[in-house]
């Protein structure tokens, strides 16, 4: 089991931490305070990074074939995958037909440790704006938006009313230090997990 990149963002005091998909981060706010804008920690699920032709071997096994580069697709039995590069793809918390560990010519797996940051609610598009340096507008459902945001590389994509910012576990506590700050001037609050349902039914303006 591992520890998510933001947890030390998330104190005990005010947070209940969990396991998710065998990692440890916030799940709940102990006080249940809402807020029309918000933040959490969405860095559960496996990650690991697949080269070379092989990886298209076992894509396909799933009916996941000819993905255009940077297309994120939802996995038939939960997680995602989005292509990197011409033999080169992400994959996040997704079961496949044919176990990794079984040795492919042109294979290889990577592991991989990224910080998933999820934004919400009503002034999520304002918040990212504010820091991103390309139009909050490029980011979609089935796409890898790759930006520059408060200073960092990082990868955008969106979940119907969330927002999902993709870092390096080295800019984690940086970008969440920034990004804390603007949604503290919004009147947003940082959430658990597990709260994100119950809030982000407020919507997201775009």
């Amino acid at each position: 089991m591992r520890q998510s990149p933001l947890l030390p963002c998330f104190p005990e005091t005010a947070f209940a931490q969990g396991e998710v998909d065998g990692v440890t981060l916030a799940v709940h706010r102990r006080d249940g305070r809402s807020a029309a804008t918000w933040m959490s920690d969405h860095s559960h699920g496996q990650r690991s990074l697949w080269v070379g032709e092989g990886a298209e071997v076992l894509l396909a096994q799933d009916g996941l074939e000819r993905l255009d580069l940077l297309q994120r697709v939802v996995h038939p039995r939960g997680g995602w995958i989005v292509r990197l590069g011409s033999t080169r793809f992400l994959r996040v918390g997704a079961s496949f037909a044919r176990a990794p560990s079984v040795l492919l010519p042109g294979f290889l797996e990577l592991p991989l440790d990224s910080a998933d940051l999820s934004l919400g609610g009503e002034h999520a598009v304002q918040l990212l704006s504010e820091f991103c340096a390309s139009p909050i507008s490029g980011c979609t459902s089935t796409g890898w938006y790759p930006v520059t945001l408060a200073g960092h590389e990082v990868a955008l994509w969106r979940d119907e009313l969330i927002f999902h910012v993709v870092c390096a576990p080295a800019d984690a506590l940086s970008l969440f230090a920034t990004l804390a700050e603007g949604l503290r001037d919004l009147g947003g609050e940082l959430i658990g997990l597990h709260d994100i349902p119950e809030r982000s039914q407020s919507g997201v303006k775009a």
